[in-house]
């Protein structure tokens, strides 16, 4: 299944800092997630990730935040990505950028 694209929070819950409007993308063979947090403007925030098996990513660098783990789960037979306690579910593909999975195969 192919894994990039835009995608929605199921489970935003009461926090402050929800991330907004995040996609997936493969580019020069890095995988890449983009979001948008509102601090107090709305701020893009752009992450490398290094897949660690076909359903774990790593997010890259030093820091707040990185280090932590991407999965991919399976909620309701249908295919999301987690994060941090957040459950991300697909939007849109983005057919610019290709990825079977977070290995790239």
């Amino acid at each position: 299944m192919q894994r990039t694209g835009e995608y929605e929070i199921v489970n935003p819950g009461d926090d402050i800092f929800v991330p907004d409007m995040p996609r997936l993308w493969h580019a020069d063979g890095i995988l890449f997630v983009q979001y948008y947090l509102f601090l107090p403007d709305k701020t893009p925030i752009m992450v490398a990730l290094s897949p660690v098996s076909d359903d774990e990513a790593v997010i890259k660098g030093l820091g707040r935040g990185m280090g932590e783990t991407v999965r991919a789960v399976t909620i309701d037979g249908r295919e999301m990505l987690s994060y941090s306690g957040y459950v991300f579910r697909k939007k849109t593909e983005m057919s610019a950028w290709n990825s079977n999975d977070f290995s790239g195969r």
